[in-house]
């Protein structure tokens, strides 16, 4: 299933190469320009202005990500549903109502998944914290490598349930796409079953050596498009629609 959307994915992305650059141009313009004043003011400021700059340009910033991804979301959605995909689907995020859903989804996700990774970690950290009291105290060896067994175990776990919790938040703005309000969409996020959420998964691991290639050689323009096109047909053929 994952690699036959994929090559849907692929297909389009070759159909609609020009929506798929100017889409990832205009993202990439949303948060280069707050990004690079943020930049300029730690370099040039100190004190109270490089406050003042960080603290106007860090609200734009996080506006541009919300509304950059779900004008992506209007394009995406369009062909992953065989609908005509033009530019102007993306501008219709810049409207007042659909900037004040992205904004509202975007935070509210994030808050959300601050708390659900707040409360996975603890184990995790509950371990740490015992190990290295331990060692400061003195611990024998057996006891030494069980506790570290164990602290290893639930961090491993912790990483594991915090790339599903994410997992699911990654199709936000496809359900705000669809007419969702902010908090419908986050509350639909939370109730994805567990076979769509190994379809996500799947989905996510089957990019990873393309988002490596991207983190560590030079992103790739087309990665993103491919990524978040794959998303949208997986959303699409999942049936994941508030209307179905």
């Amino acid at each position: 299933m994952i690699q036959h959307i994929k090559l849907r994915a692929r297909a389009l992305q070759q159909q609609h190469r020009a929506l798929f650059a100017a889409v990832f141009a205009l993202r990439v313009l949303l948060f280069l320009l707050p990004a690079s004043v943020i930049a300029a003011a730690a370099f040039f400021f100190r004190g109270r202005w490089l406050a003042v700059s960080v603290s106007v340009c860090v609200p734009v910033l996080l506006w541009a990500s919300a509304v950059g991804s779900l004008g992506g979301a209007f394009c995406f959605s369009a062909l992953a549903e065989g609908r005509e995909a033009t530019l102007r689907l993306f501008f219709f995020a810049f409207r007042r109502k659909n900037q004040g859903r992205a904004a509202a989804s975007f935070l509210l996700s994030a808050v959300l998944q601050s708390v659900l990774l707040g409360a996975l970690s603890v184990p995790a950290a509950a371990g740490i914290r015992l190990l290295l009291g331990a060692l400061r105290r003195g611990l024998p060896a057996v006891s030494g490598v069980l506790l570290a067994v164990g602290t290893a175990a639930a961090a491993a776990a912790t990483v594991l349930l915090g790339l599903r919790v994410h997992a699911l938040f990654s199709l936000r703005s496809l359900f705000l796409a669809q007419g969702c309000t902010a908090r419908k969409s986050v509350c639909l996020c939370l109730r994805i079953g567990a076979r769509e959420t190994r379809h996500l998964l799947a989905l996510r691991r089957s990019f990873f050596g393309w988002n490596l290639l991207s983190l560590l050689l030079v992103p790739l323009p087309f990665v993103r498009g491919y990524v978040c096109q794959s998303r949208a047909l997986l959303f699409s053929a999942m049936n994941l629609c508030p209307t179905s």
